[in-house]
């Protein structure tokens, strides 16, 4: 008789199911008049980056050949979030983003 060598990790696998409850998850709402508010913000500024090898290098220092010096990049944003239930079951959500974003640099 042919023995299956795949036979005890299926009955294993069988054996696991039988034992385990179904997951259920739906979407997150918040109660009549709850909310949920969050504000985050983030903040980057460089002089440096990498080039094609690796190495770490002045910002913008070569670009079609023109020679750039003082290179600078900057990022700074904040954002607001709002979940507010307006009845069981039913939550607005809203999001506001403020972004400043700059590139600079001296043309020799």
């Amino acid at each position: 008789m042919k023995r299956h060598t795949h036979t005890p990790g299926l009955l294993a696998a069988f054996v696991l199911l039988l034992g385990s409850e179904p997951a259920l998850a739906g979407a997150w709402t918040q109660a009549e008049k709850g909310y949920f508010f969050k504000i985050s913000g983030n903040y980057l500024n460089t002089d440096r980056e990498f080039d094609s090898d690796g190495n770490e290098i002045d910002l913008f220092a070569t670009i079609e050949d023109e020679e750039r010096t003082n290179g600078e990049f900057r990022d700074v944003n904040v954002s607001a979030y709002l979940e507010y239930g307006v009845i069981d079951g039913v939550t607005l959500i809203g999001n506001v983003a403020v972004k400043n974003v700059s590139s600079r640099y001296t043309l020799n």
